[in-house]
């Protein structure tokens, strides 16, 4: 059994890590079944729309109508939210997954279900964002309340996702809500995003201009990022949607803000990292080998 740790403990032990790869149990769900259910559900913001009686389009067009934040719409129009913290899982999630709650309470990093919020990306529905000309990348942004995000992938065969390291390294013991969001890249003299000459997102200077590529040994797999010292962006890849069972899925578990320490079982992850850097090193990211 693993030794019993704070949160803040093992931030400070972690701190050099930016992003890992781990050996976890992945859901009992396929990405064909996610995508019937998806289909169904609507997702949250188009719900949202139907409620106010207008499109997805014009709804996400109001939410974000600055330069850069319509970019959200990437995300935006394929979120789904499968757990708010405190909340039980969705209703019509639990129905067509019975078996997702007890995967997820038997992890050995787990604390139980409800100390986490879930939220699932529907990645490759995407259509939506060339009807409005929006840039192919999501915004440069931390999204997690808290240093440490717990994300799998399914179907995750392009490696697109690139981070980009902290000049200056934050302090865990005053991160917490607030303190992650989407304004962290450059703009011009007319308050536009800054690209470079293959046209990507150029980050504040608050971050270094070097991205690098997160890589993961499988399509399916579960991954550790720091939230804390990193940024990350996502970028888009023009394609026709592919079929259901290769539609590429990403389950963000997120933390009940203040209580961090009840969130996982950090002596368990703590040896799940360690056995990560072990088996899978040429994937991992380290803070000191990119500054």
């Amino acid at each position: 059994m693993a030794d019993k740790i704070t949160y803040t403990e093992f931030c400070k032990k972690h701190d050099n890590l930016m992003f890992a790869p781990l050996d976890i149990e992945l859901p009992p769900v396929t990405p064909a079944e996610l995508v019937s259910w998806c289909e169904q559900t609507g997702g949250a913001y188009r719900n949202y729309a139907k409620e106010a009686g207008i499109s997805i389009e014009e709804l996400l067009l109001t939410l974000y109508p600055a330069h850069f934040e319509t970019t959200n719409i990437m995300n935006l129009t394929s979120l789904f939210m499968v757990k708010e913290s405190p909340n039980p899982i969705t209703p019509s999630f639990a129905n067509a997954f019975p078996e997702f709650e007890s995967w997820f309470n038997g992890l050995s990093i787990s604390t139980g279900i409800n100390n986490v919020t879930i939220a699932l990306l529907r990645q490759d529905n995407n259509t939506i964002l060339d009807n409005l000309g929006l840039p192919d990348f999501s915004p440069i942004h931390h999204d997690n309340p808290g240093a440490y995000g717990l994300r799998i992938y399914l179907n995750n065969k392009n490696n697109n996702m690139f981070m980009f390291p902290k000049k200056e390294r934050f302090g865990y013991d005053t991160f917490s809500l607030g303190i992650y969001g989407d304004k962290l890249h450059a703009l011009d003299e007319n308050q536009k995003v800054v690209t470079d000459s293959n046209g990507f997102p150029v980050p504040n200077d608050d971050y270094i201009n070097k991205p690098v590529r997160a890589r993961t040994p499988n399509k399916d797999t579960a991954f550790i990022m720091n939230e804390a010292n990193s940024a990350h962006v996502v970028i888009r890849e023009h394609q026709d949607l592919p079929a259901p069972d290769e539609e590429k899925f990403t389950f963000l578990i997120l933390p009940t803000p203040y209580a961090f320490d009840q969130t996982y079982n950090w002596g368990e992850l703590d040896q799940v990292i360690n056995k990560a850097i072990d088996a899978n090193k040429e994937y991992c990211i380290f803070y000191d080998e990119q500054t």
